[in-house]
């Protein structure tokens, strides 16, 4: 999971979604934290689907079968732009990450920009 307000976690999750892709059979996903938080990802049948804000089903996202038991994890690149942008962007990225940790399932991976 990435948030849309961290700047610059959508590339490194896209780096390690290459790396892990060019090592082993494994897949990994990224989706929107706030999106995935907010209950728009359903289940109908096997499929994970996403529904977009009009209701609408904006189509298959992954079988379930390759969901299985895999863990969960929210992608958080600290650096200086992390917080302290805006109230709005500051809003969304606490409520994701508290929303985060109190979920048992998800786990937080923290990388520092240095």
């Amino acid at each position: 999971l990435v948030c849309d307000s961290n700047n610059g976690c959508l590339d490194i999750a896209e780096e390690l979604k290459d790396m892990v892709a060019a090592r082993s059979d494994e897949t990994v996903f990224v989706y929107d934290a706030a999106e995935y938080l907010n209950d728009n990802y359903h289940q109908i049948g096997d499929d994970l689907i996403e529904i977009g804000e009009d209701g609408n089903v904006r189509g298959s996202l992954m079988s379930q079968s390759h969901l299985g038991h895999r863990p969960t994890f929210l992608l958080l690149l600290l650096n200086e732009l992390t917080f302290g942008q805006s109230n709005e962007s500051d809003a969304e990225m606490e409520m994701v990450i508290t929303s985060c940790i109190n979920d048992p399932n998800i786990h937080l991976v923290l990388v520092h920009e240095q």
